[in-house]
């Protein structure tokens, strides 16, 4: 009879372990992926407002001025976009659209473009002011993670 309360005790604990194993299983994969979401929005928001606050810079300095700035950014869709009659930075992040608002007032013609990456990478990107009206980004990946 011991020996049947025994087996039986084993059997209901091994039940239970392997149910409790499966819901903390599920749990740690929702985290992970919210991890993973919350640090490329970061990733996104520090890389996108570096490169507004370079445009708006650029723009406030005047015609010859330029500045360079390196910058690690996740896999998102960067393009510029003429939102409020300013130019805007918009940023698509597969699961969210964020919008990153200029100086830059969208009659000036914006040349170049932002190369996109389907990783983290590291980037350079120029912004030349070289005549009236007239902007020039130049961005180049320096490194896939």
């Amino acid at each position: 009879m011991r020996g049947q309360i025994s087996i039986e005790f084993i059997l209901i604990f091994s039940a239970l372990l392997m149910v409790f194993a499966g819901i903390s299983m599920v749990l740690y994969q929702r985290g992970k992926e919210d991890l993973e979401e919350g640090v490329r929005l970061a990733d996104a928001r520090r890389a996108a407002t570096l490169l507004v606050n370079a445009l708006n810079s650029v723009y406030s300095e005047g015609i010859g001025a330029r500045q360079t700035v390196e910058y690690w950014v996740p896999p998102v869709g960067f393009s510029w976009e003429n939102e409020n009659n300013r130019w805007a930075l918009r940023v698509d992040l597969g699961f969210d659209i964020l919008t990153f608002p200029s100086l830059l007032p969208a009659e000036n013609f914006l040349q170049g473009r932002m190369e996109n990456s389907s990783q983290r990478s590291l980037h350079r990107t120029t912004f030349r002011y070289i005549g009236p009206d007239n902007l020039y980004v130049s961005d180049q990946i320096l490194k896939r993670a």
